[in-house]
């Protein structure tokens, strides 16, 4: 499941590189625009895989807690910022 890894992958560096930006209000569009193609793309991996094996992929989905975490910090700093 190479793909599957490296949407994982792309998606952390995303998160990483907007989390680590200027503040909300300065974020530019071909960062947020790139993070939203690399989670669409770990989605869809990962329906894909819950189609033709949902136990296996919940297996994967619980590997990537580390990716999720990350999701959810950018997201509390967005909400900070912003608010």
């Amino acid at each position: 499941m190479p793909g599957l890894h490296l949407a994982a992958n792309s998606l952390k560096a995303s998160l990483n590189e907007l989390g680590s930006g200027a503040p909300f209000r300065s974020i530019d569009a071909r960062r947020l625009c790139a993070t939203s193609l690399c989670a669409g793309r770990l989605i869809g991996y990962l329906e894909a895989l819950e189609a033709t094996d949902r136990r296996l992929a919940q297996t994967v989905a619980g590997e990537l807690t580390d990716v999720l975490v990350s999701i959810e910090t950018v997201r509390r700093q967005f909400e900070r910022e912003s608010g």
